[in-house]
């Protein structure tokens, strides 16, 4: 390992065998650490959830509380509470065979045309920090450990102005951080790399929207459970070596898992968070700023890791 930075060692030092991090709107945290606890902490912003009046009074019929009312209640009633909610949130309706592009609406499609415009300025800004970073290469550390602070700091953040700027900090020290990675690549592998991220992105865009409302969603699990493994091969390339165990094949294998699982898993997490972000606009959810920085962290891990395979 050339870095050792909490959540991020080789990110910036031209190894990706760590994945970068996320979370949405009141979905599962999936990582907290190995180039993930970006995602965590976002995540955990996002469980703040604006609910409409009509589902609130909803909320009221049903004996719910929303999770903003319930979130900070102590003890056995808060986790009491906690489950009805999340069940109530995470239910699955039968939509029969209509599909999510089928289910966007006027409102639906305004509200996903200002994340993705919100996406595109962070990934503008985080070009520009990975062209400055390679002319700053002992600031990479800094910028992740700042990244990582502007996440916790997005967590309490209410006001959108104050969110937006966190989110254009967070992107562009993320590519601050890469720089050293960036400087050490050919102008072929770095357009390689976009050029498979852009396609990617499309492809498991159009895939979400072409399949069955909520069919997506059922993968949370699975991808939660993929990120944990790729935590523990991320840990085990690090610690093995620490111990003595230094079999090149064995770390080859931890290190090709890291780099290829990742690839596929947060792939995946285009899909899925293409899909939870529109069924999160549907229940109530208006905060634009978590979706954008989700999706910008499953193109910055995607990145990475298509960088690392044209570099090799």
């Amino acid at each position: 390992m050339n870095s050792k930075i909490f959540g991020f060692s080789q990110a910036f030092a031209g190894r990706s065998a760590f994945p970068a991090a996320r979370f949405k709107a009141g979905i599962n945290p999936r990582v907290f650490m190995a180039r993930n606890p970006v995602r965590f902490y976002a995540r955990m912003s996002s469980r703040r959830t604006t609910v409409t009046e009509e589902q609130r009074r909803t909320d009221t019929q049903t004996g719910l509380q929303t999770p903003q009312e319930s979130w900070w209640k102590p003890g056995q009633q808060q986790q009491q509470e906690q489950q009805q909610t999340y069940q109530h949130y995470e239910h699955k309706e039968d939509y029969g065979d209509e599909t999510t592009e089928q289910a966007i609406t006027p409102e639906v499609s305004a509200f996903l045309t200002k994340v993705y415009g919100t996406l595109m300025a962070g990934t503008a800004t985080a070009a520009v920090g990975a062209a400055a970073g390679t002319m700053m290469p002992g600031l990479a550390g800094f910028a992740m450990i700042g990244s990582f602070a502007g996440i916790i700091g997005l967590m309490f953040a209410q006001k959108p102005a104050v969110r937006t700027t966190l989110f254009i900090a967070i992107t562009s020290l993320l590519g601050l951080s890469i720089g050293p990675t960036v400087a050490a690549s050919s102008a072929g592998a770095l357009m390689a790399a976009s050029l498979g991220t852009a396609g990617i992105f499309g492809g498991f865009t159009l895939m979400a929207l072409k399949a069955k409302r909520q069919a997506m969603l059922t993968m949370g699990g699975p991808l939660l459970g993929g990120l944990f493994c790729l935590i523990l091969c991320s840990l085990g390339g690090w610690v093995l070596p620490m111990l003595g165990v230094t079999n090149p094949a064995l770390l080859a294998a931890l290190y090709n898992v890291n780099l290829y699982g990742g690839l596929a898993i947060f792939s995946l997490f285009i899909s899925y968070d293409t899909q939870r972000m529109i069924e999160s606009f549907k229940e109530g959810q208006r905060d634009h700023i978590a979706p954008a920085l989700n999706m910008f962290l499953n193109l910055f891990n995607i990145f990475i890791r298509l960088l690392q395979i044209f570099r090799d």
